[in-house]
């Protein structure tokens, strides 16, 4: 029988008598009171990922390059997809599996990790043969205010023109949402104490 609350009638309820502190998070001042349990960041939308997208296949049809084209979230999870006329349907699945590897590696640009494990032997062997990983150009990552919020990965074309449109892509979300990052209008800014009645 669950243990009831005296005077309830008999419901079932959960006692707790007393509670252990939370225990204080790795370099926390003494003096914080709580840690931090839930952060912030910003999450990259559909709409925004179309807005990569939608420069990346603006830019490979510069280059005259047909390539397929992966823009995914801060956790690897894809949200805008396409194949250009005329790219390998093979390198879809590649063109997803450099955006997903730059969220996996914390934002790390395909083709920097593929410099950082190209004179290590078997830090590349063991990387470069796990399933989805795709350490050769063309992933590179978006970041607003410095927070990863997603990746956009590229291919099809040569490794410079899969990192070219990969960039054209994440430079134009970053740009725009830099633009319409504005300061907060004056009638929602708080009102100055002196300013008070």
């Amino acid at each position: 029988m669950p243990p009831t609350a005296p005077g309830d009638g008999g419901d079932p309820c959960v006692a707790v008598t007393a509670m252990a502190p939370a225990r204080q998070r790795p370099g926390a001042r003494p003096d914080e009171e709580h840690p931090m349990l839930v952060r912030t960041v910003p999450a990259l939308t559909y709409a925004g990922a179309r807005v990569a997208l939608d420069a990346a296949l603006v830019r490979a049809e510069e280059l005259g390059v047909a390539v397929n084209v992966a823009v995914a979230d801060a956790s690897g999870a894809v949200l805008a997809f396409a194949r250009m006329d005329g790219a390998f349907a093979a390198s879809g699945d590649i063109a997803r599996d450099k955006a997903r590897t730059v969220t996996a590696f914390g934002g790390l640009s395909t083709a920097d990790l593929h410099v950082a494990v190209a004179a290590e032997p078997s830090v590349r062997e063991g990387i470069t043969h796990r399933a989805g990983v795709a350490a050769f150009p063309g992933g590179v990552p978006v970041r607003v205010d410095g927070a990863l919020v997603g990746a956009v990965g590229v291919s099809g074309g040569s490794a410079a023109e899969d990192s070219d449109v990969a960039t054209a892509g994440a430079t134009a979300l970053a740009s725009l949402v830099a633009a319409h990052t504005t300061a907060v209008p004056a009638h929602l800014q708080p009102v100055p104490r002196e300013a008070l009645p």
